[in-house]
């Protein structure tokens, strides 16, 4: 029952996203109403369709995880699916406002800019207290430790970084066969 009221709050809270976005001002001309009435749930549907897609691969990536190295443990495949939920929702609600506050007290702190690495360091800490919070959060589903928190954000920081040297070859390659 939590899921579902989960799931439907997330649902409004895209709807509201997705009209946000389509009913701003430009200077082109906003999309009738009767349009905005079947896109804005259809969009909303699709991006929790996505959101629940990478949840449950990650869920999947919790649970073999758990079972390999017997540092995670989970009731049923559905503690391990809301727990991925929370992790991901609360990684865009640190990118977004927790992350950009510690780079500026790095920046005040030093009086220069961080450098990549020093930027993926805080990223991969603030990914750790992440995942050891959410742990910690839910009953019956429990994590070894600090340790084992690290190394799944580490794995996250490394997927991600693999993923930005696959954008960056795919664009780079595409940009190379535009030129020609």
């Amino acid at each position: 029952m939590i899921y579902l009221l989960f799931v439907v709050i997330i649902f409004v809270g895209f709807m509201h996203l997705i009209h946000y976005i389509v009913s701003r001002e430009d200077n082109e001309h906003k999309p009738p109403f009767m349009i905005k009435l079947w896109l804005v749930p259809l969009l909303a549907l699709l991006l929790l369709t996505i959101v629940s897609a990478i949840s449950f691969l990650f869920s999947l990536t919790l649970l073999s995880i758990g079972d390999y190295f017997n540092a995670l443990s989970f009731p049923n495949t559905y503690a391990a699916f809301t727990v991925a939920i929370y992790i991901i929702i609360l990684f865009v609600v640190i990118e977004s406002f927790i992350h950009p506050f510690m780079y500026a007290a790095i920046v005040a702190l030093l009086k220069k800019r961080p450098t990549k690495f020093t930027a993926l360091i805080v990223n991969v800490l603030g990914d750790t207290l992440v995942i050891y919070v959410v742990f910690h959060i839910f009953p019956h589903v429990s994590i070894s430790g600090l340790a084992a928190a690290f190394s799944i954000a580490l794995f996250v920081s490394m997927m991600g970084q693999m993923y930005l040297l696959f954008e960056y070859v795919i664009k780079t390659y595409i940009f190379r066969t535009k030129k020609k």
